[in-house]
């Protein structure tokens, strides 16, 4: 059997071009596709029904589907431990005005924090000692 190349080479571009070229004729063009916001089926635009979002008109805008219901509300978490003051030396949690009142003014707080000697004047908080 001989493989007539040149001719099987011209019936595909024919082929391709559009030509039957003695092939079966293409068939008769099928329907068109249902739109997405048909809801009957029909073809035709109900607004009263299928116009979804209100604009007048059925289109692709009202093919939206149902909002799903709202997710489930966490819990707030438990609250977190104090910080530990600046001043807290001992990290006990408590004013120990003999070692803690760096000022001398009867109570903790954050002026206890400062350096009496910052460089050039600028507060500097003092370091905290090692545990």
């Amino acid at each position: 059997m001989t493989i007539n190349t040149p001719r099987i080479v011209a019936l595909a571009l024919a082929a391709c071009a559009g030509t039957d070229q003695g092939f079966v004729a293409d068939g008769v063009d099928g329907m068109n596709g249902l739109a997405c916001w048909d809801l009957d089926e029909s073809g035709d635009c109900f607004t009263a029904v299928e116009d979804i979002n209100g604009d007048g008109e059925c289109s692709v805008l009202d093919c939206r589907g149902e909002d799903g219901s709202d997710g489930v509300v966490a819990l707030d978490g438990s609250p977190g431990v104090d910080g530990i003051h600046c001043w807290d030396i001992d990290e006990n949690y408590e004013c120990n005005v003999d070692t803690e009142d760096q000022n001398g003014d009867g109570e903790c707080s954050q002026i206890d924090c400062i350096s009496a000697n910052g460089l050039n004047g600028e507060q500097v908080h003092r370091a905290r000692p090692e545990p």
